[in-house]
């Protein structure tokens, strides 16, 4: 199956050379056809959730294909996400559009190759040390180590400052386009990364009701873009796949609908690429999509809808907002948080707002603080004498 793909490939590539986008286009249907195919074999009716997969496919590390039994589940889930990714695109793909499809035909190539030779290989090489050990154990011929199958089509996965000037230059003049299959779809599909962590500092901001964070001349703060989201992170529940943050003594708390941990990761990866812009395979980039439509789906409560910006549920709206501003505070004292006329919320429905916070409330809340500022310094002044010790004692 994977040398019918590699040949499909091969075919859809010559075709394209010679400008025969329906003939292109069909195979490249068959080409799905056969990933879809290849990828249900390989499962065996094993179904990844979508905060399995987000584990794994937005993690900044990378693991290590020499490793058999640390590699295989990675590898299953990248082949289990390429193929729900053919499924969506067989979908919507139409044959009037085939010339317009030439970067998106290049691009599933290039990540179906990397993924089905290294699914290829990794299986090889748990034969390969099958075999080794019974050579070790018994003699005989020698096996001979697998190599990873080189793939007949890639792509540049940098965007240069020359790629940048190009995009921005036509998106701004997207109208003057003669013809949409001439914009530059390789730069351009990625950006929706940056979209994307707008999407999310967006909504956690109208989730918490605050308008922005300003200095004591009203100036408007940029480092604390996040801060929303480094809030509900501060408060999550300890249940590794919780969905829920609470304050102290669980005087408020707020209801997402997928695991932080998930958010969390898709944070981290919008946030990476914001700062250091790589072409990611594009079934991934279809995932974090697929992620943003999950988080900010709307949902009813008591047959009230909520905003347009997520399923989210709030409890002690009140002293979530006073906890946020100690929160604030504790980051830089010269933080202040604007918030709109009644501090109402637009991205989250409100159970209740609760009552203003008593004199004991507020001394709980800011022993909290305390406490965690504590932390903090320690792990500061951790970090700090390791660093010292490494500087005064290691060799460069």
């Amino acid at each position: 199956m994977i040398n019918t793909i590699f040949n499909l490939c091969n075919t859809i590539s010559k075709e394209m050379e010679s400008k025969n986008y329906t003939n292109a286009y069909n195979e490249f249907v068959h080409m799905l056809d056969s990933i879809i195919s290849f990828r249900n074999h390989e499962m065996n009716g094993k179904v990844y959730s979508d905060d399995d997969i987000a584990i794994v496919l937005l993690s900044l590390k990378e693991f290590n294909f020499d490793n058999y039994s640390k590699a295989i589940e990675p590898l299953k889930i990248h082949l289990y996400t390429l193929g729900k990714f053919a499924e969506k695109l067989k979908a919507n793909i139409k044959p009037q559009y085939a010339e317009r499809y030439q970067t998106l035909f290049l691009d599933v190539m290039t990540d179906a190759q990397h993924v089905l030779s290294a699914y290829e290989y990794i299986i090889a090489l748990k034969n390969y040390n099958q075999q080794l050990g019974k050579f070790k154990a018994c003699g005989g011929t020698e096996p001979i180590k697998p190599l990873i199958r080189a793939a007949n089509i890639g792509r540049n996965p940098n965007i240069n400052l020359f790629d940048r000037r190009t995009m921005i230059n036509s998106v701004f003049w997207l109208e003057q386009h003669p013809d949409i299959k001439d914009l530059p779809f390789r730069d351009l599909r990625p950006h929706a990364a940056i979209l994307i962590r707008q999407a999310l500092e967006i909504m956690w901001r109208n989730a918490i009701g605050y308008y922005r964070i300003k200095n004591q001349n009203g100036d408007t703060l940029k480092q604390f873009t996040q801060i929303g989201w480094k809030f509900i992170n501060q408060y999550k529940t300890k249940d590794k796949n919780t969905c829920k943050a609470a304050g102290t003594n669980n005087l408020w708390s707020i209801i997402v609908p997928v695991p932080i941990k998930t958010l969390e990761m898709l944070n981290n990866w919008c946030n990476n690429f914001t700062h250091e812009p790589w072409i990611n395979s594009i079934y991934i980039q279809w995932f974090v999509t697929e992620q943003l439509w999950r988080v900010t789906q709307p949902a009813t409560f008591n047959g009230h809808w909520t905003s347009l910006h997520g399923n989210i549920q709030i409890t002690g709206l009140k002293y979530m907002q006073y906890e946020f501003e100690q929160y604030v505070a504790r980051e830089n004292h010269k933080a202040f948080v604007d918030w709109p006329t009644n501090r109402k919320n637009q991205g989250a429905f409100v159970v209740n707002e609760g009552k203003e916070p008593t004199a004991k409330d507020i001394r709980a809340i800011r022993l909290k603080q305390a406490k965690i500022n504590i932390c903090n310094l320690t792990k500061e002044l951790h970090n700090e004498c390791i660093a010292f010790f490494k500087l005064m004692f290691c060799k460069q």
